[in-house]
């Protein structure tokens, strides 16, 4: 449960972040955020990750696919598929992200995004994004390192 409701808080963290940019900045103004690293533009985006699958049939795609992993991240969480801390949290920090981007997509009709990197070229992010890929690559390393694997029925 512990890791659920931290999943519920990153969705409030990530939904307070995207309503301040919403009601500070106009879509494509920008400020100073992190001078050389990153600056807060207002960027809404109707599609996936770098814009992908952008339009008005892609939305409710993207929120299908979107409800149905959270449901199913919900259940691994729920069921301990991965019982050890770190796999939790990092499934928590996944759902929490997806959730994130998927209330955006029903009720908004695209995705606030809003931290732009200085340093490179790069896709405009968010908050939501951030947990799905720091959560997704923790739960890689996880698996890469610690998952075990089972004995082949086969072979018993």
């Amino acid at each position: 449960m512990l890791y659920l409701i931290a999943a519920a808080l990153g969705v409030a963290l990530d939904q307070a972040v995207k309503a301040y940019i919403r009601a500070q900045l106009a879509v494509g103004e920008s400020m100073p955020f992190l001078p050389g690293v990153l600056r807060l533009t207002h960027f809404e985006n109707s599609g996936a990750a770098f814009s992908m699958l952008s339009g008005g049939w892609a939305r409710w795609l993207l929120a299908a696919l979107s409800l149905v992993c959270v449901a199913g991240l919900i259940v691994l969480i729920l069921k301990k598929t991965f019982p050890h801390p770190a796999a939790q949290w990092s499934l928590a920090a996944i759902a929490s992200g997806a959730a994130g981007n998927l209330i955006d997509r029903v009720w908004q009709g695209t995705v606030t995004d809003m931290f732009q990197t200085e340093f490179m070229n790069f896709a405009v992010f968010n908050v939501a994004d951030c947990f799905v890929v720091c959560g997704g690559i923790a739960l890689c390393l996880w698996l890469l390192l610690h998952w075990k694997d089972k004995p082949d029925d086969a072979a018993v």
